[in-house]
């Protein structure tokens, strides 16, 4: 659901943008530093000595991950009066709360994955953090034209938020693209960008069962 609102949502996207791009560092991080585990030592304890094929216990892992992030997101769920500023309706709030979910799922899984590739190599390590921060240098090349050519932080920010090369951006792109795309009523590029994020999470999952 999107009505008038007084702000325009492209800030809404830029805004959004930021706050995925908390949890990305964190879950970055977290893959470099020790990993994210997805099952408690009971779930150890248990699933990890017994005849369990290890798909389903990691289709179990995946399954606690969207009750996680369910928590994690619960607070976007009372955001409503903040939001309507921007146009955006309870229907748009949950699809906002879904689109977060989502990510920090695909984040998780991403975390895993850097600790099993990673693990005792600072080399990659190194690797993986220039290849994190490599992803935005595209966006923040395109913000610091605008602004050179605006003079205007704030334009340059919303031709940022309006950029093809925001929606682009790996994962945090993607969702904050596939939301907003949504939300507005662009339901086929809503679902090709949250699509991408799908497809990612499905790979990173194929590859630590396959390792």
């Amino acid at each position: 659901e999107h009505t008038a609102g007084s702000l325009p949502v492209s800030y809404l996207r830029l805004i959004l943008f930021a706050f995925l791009l908390l949890f990305y560092a964190i879950f970055i991080q977290k893959g470099i530093i020790s990993g994210n585990a997805i099952f408690e030592m009971s779930d150890v304890n248990l699933l990890f000595v017994s005849p369990v094929n290890p798909r389903a216990t990691l289709l179990y892992g995946v399954i606690r991950l969207v009750k996680t992030s369910f928590w994690a997101g619960f607070f976007l769920l009372f955001q409503s009066g903040t939001l309507a500023n921007f146009g955006i309706g309870f229907g748009g709030v949950l699809l906002l709360f879904c689109a977060f979910m989502l990510q920090m799922v695909v984040l998780t899984l991403l975390s895993i994955l850097i600790y099993s590739v990673t693990n005792g190599n600072p080399a990659r390590k190194q690797l993986v953090r220039v290849l994190a921060v490599a992803v935005f240098i595209p966006l923040l090349a395109f913000f610091a034209v605008r602004f050179f050519i605006q003079g205007d932080i704030f334009l340059a920010l919303k031709d940022a938020a309006e950029s093809p090369i925001l929606a682009v951006t790996p994962i945090v792109g993607w969702t904050s693209a596939g939301a907003i795309s949504l939300i507005q009523g662009h339901f086929l590029a809503g679902l090709g960008w949250l699509g991408l994020l799908v497809l990612s999470g499905a790979g990173m999952i194929l590859y630590i069962m396959l390792s």
